[in-house]
């Protein structure tokens, strides 16, 4: 390829940057328009932990981003091997920076280079091979990518190894770059390795110029190879099985996916024109694969050509395709809202699915084999029109239709934070406290979006609060709970600065109400800082008077919904409110004298036998326990008789029970569960 060539396919590539993005973000110390966005900042904060830290072993190990989890850069979504070499630079750059804005520029070059070999090799002609690989910059599946999944942006990497299949189809020699794909893939992101995989493995089964013993070989080789470099960046050191989420049949595809314009993780119409749209249901932003005007009009020249060309290659193409069509539509198969086949799959099956849980994304692979096979074919059977003028109709339209984002780009970054005015926080806080945690541990993003300016610019060495991709369930899980046990026990380290989740606040203020732990609300954050109650300002304890233990009137049932403000450490509320982890507390006061506590509730791996619940109030154990159960749940009896105390009471709740649903293999839930509350009742 000339040095010309490489210019315009730059060139083009760097106006749909400008025109979609933001030139600005080229500047690796620009980073602040990275926390308008609740993925963009995740992946940010990850490398900036990442960055800080010592090297480890494996060199992907980030331990600090996350604690409690011994956490790794691959399982943040991030772009593993840029993070690597980053983190090498960034022992010779002083200030804090980024690279996901010229990445993305990165991204779409590759995409323009490898869309123009792909070309060139079956017609030659520098003019179509250039238009053609414009339409594959400007298509809506890669750049609602670029929106929110960096990592997701390299579709480059599918372009290049369908390059390598169809360039080696006729050698019989091993091709090395291969081993260079594999590597980056694996370094950016499964889903590209699973792909470029799958492209390799079928592209040398089908291939004549090989024979069975030889195809064996070559596979083999290529596949300890890549397990050699799971190995080298900590994969089995992670137990797969507690990585396993739920999401297989809900992050999919739907049918009419290539012609609706409506969906992408921003829930855009995509088309100007706005003649497709349809329903589609919740989830299937994953599998969104809208092909743009000019791309449905290249699907049907490809069935035209399909029903009335006879080519043994095309049957070919069409088997791989009709395989990561059906992964991406998975077992749950829509058409628009309606639902046409829902298949009920074996538990192991789902479990092993599971780990790629949004399959939707394979939808991509299909779109670019459509895209690809039917300019291949314009060029080959176009006899009356020239194809050039074909393609580049076919991209004018393209570019109408799809318009409407080069004028929306700056809709598509929104600040979600608040910024911290106090001066508090600099003369206070930061470089005085090595832990930044959060009494809730959760890695959900809108923990981490609240809290993102504590994070940035790296003000703390290590912090609880992450937003992730994948997590270790069970060690996130057993770390909520040994975090609930050091603030029960007041053994906050002077390093550690707690950030108390609004539902824990009733519970903390009042097993710290005479410790020298100050409780302080800054910029509407609340904080606990071990040996620092002379902070607390007169407007603190003021504020502290909304959040006393409430009152639990005699034989008034407080049902689930009204329960949160009674509760204390160990309860998980999402549709439902669970017990988990080895200990969990009610907290109310009580004027009067009551004899037993009646709480209506569901048992988790309940067994007579196994006492896997015992109680204590204020203390004191419980012996006069009665589990009666009632149709589908349990009535647990507490007789606490002469136990209890006017003013403030504490049931702590004990569970016996370490196995977890995903022990069972009942649901990728790796917390210790013990009862589902219904109700709750004092008389």
């Amino acid at each position: 390829m000339k040095n010309r060539e490489i210019f315009l396919l730059f060139t083009s590539s760097i106006i749909i940057y400008s025109l979609v993005f933001d030139l600005s973000y080229l500047n690796i110390f620009n980073i602040n328009w990275l926390y308008g966005n609740g993925e963009y900042q995740a992946y940010q904060i990850a490398f900036e932990f990442y960055k800080d830290d010592v090297w480890r072993w494996p060199i992907t190990s980030n331990p600090n981003y996350g604690v409690y989890i011994n956490n790794n850069i691959i399982l943040s979504d991030n772009i593993t091997f840029l993070n690597i070499i980053f983190k090498f630079i960034s022992k010779f750059i002083t200030s804090n920076f980024q690279f996901y804005g010229p990445w993305v520029l990165i991204c779409l070059f590759l995409q323009s280079f490898f869309s123009y070999k792909i070309f060139f090799h079956y017609t030659r002609n520098i003019k179509y091979s250039f238009i053609c690989s414009i339409f594959f910059i400007i298509l809506p599946i890669l750049l609602d990518r670029i929106f929110i999944h960096f990592a997701l942006s390299a579709h480059w990497l599918m372009l290049w190894s369908f390059y390598l299949a169809i360039k080696d189809v006729n050698k019989n020699k091993f091709n090395y770059k291969w081993l260079l794909i594999f590597t980056i893939a694996l370094l950016t992101n499964i889903y590209f390795f699973i792909v470029v995989m799958a492209i390799f493995s079928y592209s040398y089964l089908v291939n004549s110029n090989y024979n069975l013993n030889y195809k064996i070989k070559i596979l083999t080789i290529n596949y300890f190879y890549c397990l050699l470099i799971l190995y080298l960046i900590g994969f089995f050191n992670m137990n797969v099985i507690n990585y396993i989420q739920y999401g297989f049949g809900f992050y999919k595809s739907n049918l009419l996916t290539f012609f609706d314009s409506t969906g992408g993780f921003h829930l855009r119409n995509w088309s100007l024109l706005n003649i497709f749209d349809f329903k589609s249901m919740d989830g299937e932003e994953e599998g969104f694969a809208y092909l743009g005007l000019g791309g449905i009009v290249l699907f049907f020249i490809l069935i035209y050509n399909l029903i009335f060309q006879k080519n043994k290659n095309f049957y070919k193409i069409f088997i791989f395709a009709s395989i990561f069509f059906l992964m991406a539509i998975s077992n749950n198969i829509h058409f628009t809202d309606y639902n046409l086949v829902n298949i009920d799959l074996n538990k192991y099956l789902l479990g092993i699915f599971s780990f790629i849980r949004s399959s939707g994304r394979y939808i991509s692979v299909v779109c670019y084999i459509i895209c690809i096979s039917s300019f291949v074919l314009i060029y080959k059977y176009s006899r009356k029109i020239n194809p050039l003028l074909i393609a580049t109709v076919i991209i004018v339209i393209q570019l109408i239709d799809i318009s409407g984002i080069f004028f929306e780009k700056n809709q598509l970054f929104k600040k979600n934070y608040n910024n911290l005015k106090s001066k508090f926080w600099d003369e206070e806080i930061y470089d005085k406290y090595k832990s930044l945690l959060y009494s809730y541990p959760s890695s959900a993003s809108g923990f981490q979006n609240k809290y993102i300016y504590l994070l940035n610019n790296s003000k703390f060495k290590n912090t609880n609060i992450t937003y992730q991709a994948r997590i270790d369930l069970k060690k996130l899980a057993a770390g909520r709970y040994d975090l609930y046990k050091k603030i029960s026990n007041k053994t906050i380290k002077d390093d550690e600065l707690v950030i108390i989740d609004p539902n824990h606040l009733i519970y903390i203020h009042h097993i710290y109400k005479d410790e020298n732990y100050g409780i302080i609300n800054v910029d509407d954050v609340w904080l606990l800082i071990k040996n620092k109650k002379k902070l607390m300002s007169q407007n603190d304890f003021q504020k502290l008077k909304s959040f006393l233990p409430r009152d639990l009137k005699k034989n008034i049932k407080i049902d689930v919904n009204k329960a949160i403000s009674y509760l204390g450490f160990g309860w998980y509320k999402s549709k439902s409110l669970w017990s988990e982890g080895y200990e969990s507390s009610i907290i109310f006061t009580q004027n009067e004298n009551f004899h037993k506590i009646l709480i209506s509730c569901e048992i988790f791996n309940y067994d007579e036998n196994s006492k896997n619940l015992t109680f204590k109030i204020n203390k004191k154990e419980i012996t006069d326990v009665k589990i009666i159960k009632k149709n589908n749940k349990y009535l647990i009896e507490l007789n606490v008789q002469k136990l209890t105390n006017q003013g403030t009471n504490i049931l702590e709740i004990f569970n016996n029970n370490n196995i977890s649903r995903m022990d069972l293999l009942i649901a990728p839930d790796g917390r210790m569960l013990g009862l589902k509350l219904k109700d709750l009742m004092i008389n």
